[in-house]
């Protein structure tokens, strides 16, 4: 999920664009969407919203399926990061690093959690996120891994 217009930038994925009554967007900015649009009164809106002062605009996308083997040769691991607004800021500074895969420990935060998400400011639909066992990656990456 999620929430606030400047996700309307991001089409491709999305499974339903939900509007609350009374918000302004602009149409072409709709016409990019294959998926249904669907229009809520405010008080069904406020039912979905996490926000308080919400845009009015809530994208639902499914999760992408991902294989390893498509990972680029340059990869960012983060280990157990527990904070969602920590690993929004993460994955921020990993795209405009230019890196486009990033590893997650299993014990992580969920990376699609709302909280990371938001505080991606849209980063993460520009990487590939995996989330994987310590012991599988370093089975698989041990020889191309460099720690700092």
């Amino acid at each position: 999920m999620a929430e606030g217009k400047k996700f309307l930038d991001y089409p491709e994925g999305a499974k339903y664009v939900l509007l609350r009554e009374g918000v302004e967007v602009e149409e072409e900015r709709l016409e990019r969407f294959s998926c249904p649009v669907f229009l809520l009164s405010r008080k069904c809106f406020e039912k979905v919203s996490v926000q308080e002062n919400s845009q009015g605009v809530i994208l639902l996308y499914s999760y992408p399926v991902i294989e390893i083997s498509k990972a680029a040769k340059q990869l960012i691991v983060l280990d157990d990061i527990q904070d969602p607004g920590n690993l929004g800021t993460m994955i921020r500074l990993v795209d405009a690093a230019g890196f486009s895969d990033i590893f997650l420990t299993k014990h992580s935060v969920d990376c699609y959690n709302e909280k990371v998400v938001r505080s991606s400011m849209g980063s993460i639909f520009h990487v590939r996120l995996h989330v994987m066992e310590k012991k599988r990656y370093w089975n698989i990456y041990r020889q191309k891994t460099i720690m700092f």
